[in-house]
């Protein structure tokens, strides 16, 4: 049996992930990587499989090792540039559950708005404007590039990556090109904040879709 027939059976098993982790920035659940990995590790084994998550330089790596025929699969991801121990912590076990979500194309359950959290910590969020922008009233270039400058400088993310993007997108539910004057100022003054940026941060680490 290949590698590729066995991980075929290790999906049919495992099924739909259910999202057991709560998100007070998007009201949503999500999966997280310990729930994953107890799900998913003994079927590995069933089939003879090895999970390896090492971090190589900049890299965060998810292998999945074929005992018998010594095969194997392979997704990885680049780490962002970040000098806070506990920001990087939380963007390793952001990626290692996106390589590894990656890797298998697992599927989550849609969220669920009456399953109960039990989560009753209040937490502050960045509430983005929900209006609609025009094109007159548009970002100018050099709000759009402090914008960068600040995700850069204070959470380590670059927004020229198109991963980046995706995420600013999901979290401000507008993307840069739509980005406002208004909603660019408001932005600005939520990153200078230290407790909001730290907001913003780890729910540009939030769960996946």
């Amino acid at each position: 049996m290949t590698i590729l027939e066995k991980i075929e059976k290790v999906k049919d098993e495992i099924g739909v992930m259910p999202k057991s982790q709560e998100n007070p920035f998007f009201h949503s659940k999500y999966f997280d990587i310990n729930a994953l990995l107890e799900k998913l590790e003994p079927l590995l084994k069933k089939q003879k499989l090895l999970l390896t998550q090492p971090l190589e330089g900049d890299k965060v790596v998810t292998v999945i090792n074929d005992l018998d025929s010594e095969e194997k699969l392979t997704s990885w991801i680049t780490i962002p540039e970040i000098t806070d121990p506990q920001k990087m912590g939380s963007a390793i076990t952001y990626y290692r559950r996106y390589t590894l979500q990656s890797l298998l194309a697992l599927q989550s359950e849609d969220d669920d708005g009456n399953m109960a959290s039990g989560n009753t910590e209040k937490k502050e969020t960045y509430k983005p404007n929900t209006y609609k922008p025009s094109s007159t009233n548009k970002a100018s270039e050099k709000q759009r590039n402090f914008v960068k400058s600040l995700f850069q400088d204070k959470l380590g993310i670059d927004l020229n990556k198109e991963l980046a993007q995706k995420d600013f997108k999901r979290v401000c539910k507008f993307s840069l090109e739509e980005m406002t004057g208004k909603q660019a100022s408001d932005l600005i003054e939520a990153l200078q904040n230290d407790d909001r940026a730290e907001v913003i941060y780890q729910n540009m680490q939030g769960p996946l879709d």
